[in-house]
């Protein structure tokens, strides 16, 4: 049942990847002061990137994840996901992604 339920998280955040790779608003300008964090920004950051890192570790193509109307920041963030190794289980898997959104999420607040 977990298994399942890994497996049902990942391929949802594989869907959600189509419509947070494309957000023309994941630009921001570098160093941002603490007051003018974007949180939002960050939080569609860590949304596409558990979801690219969900696509990675389901074995989908990197080729798959890419696509052509991509930001530079959108693609930097898949081609790190694709860096990773694919873990041997399905919670390992479904742990991976969500690490992995986290740690984006975080380096997207420290600037």
């Amino acid at each position: 049942m977990r298994r399942l339920i890994g497996i049902v998280l990942i391929g949802l955040a594989a869907v959600a990847v189509a419509n947070a790779m494309v957000n023309p608003r994941l630009a921001a300008p570098s160093r941002p002061a603490v007051a003018q964090i974007d949180f939002a920004k960050c939080n569609r950051l860590a949304e596409m990137a558990g979801a690219a890192m969900a696509l990675r570790q389901l074995g989908s193509d990197e080729s798959a994840a890419m696509r052509q109307d991509m930001s530079g920041e959108a693609r930097r963030i898949v081609s790190r996901a694709y860096g990773e190794p694919i873990a041997a289980t399905g919670d390992a898997r479904a742990l991976a992604a969500r690490n992995f959104a986290d740690s984006v999420k975080h380096e997207c607040i420290r600037g």
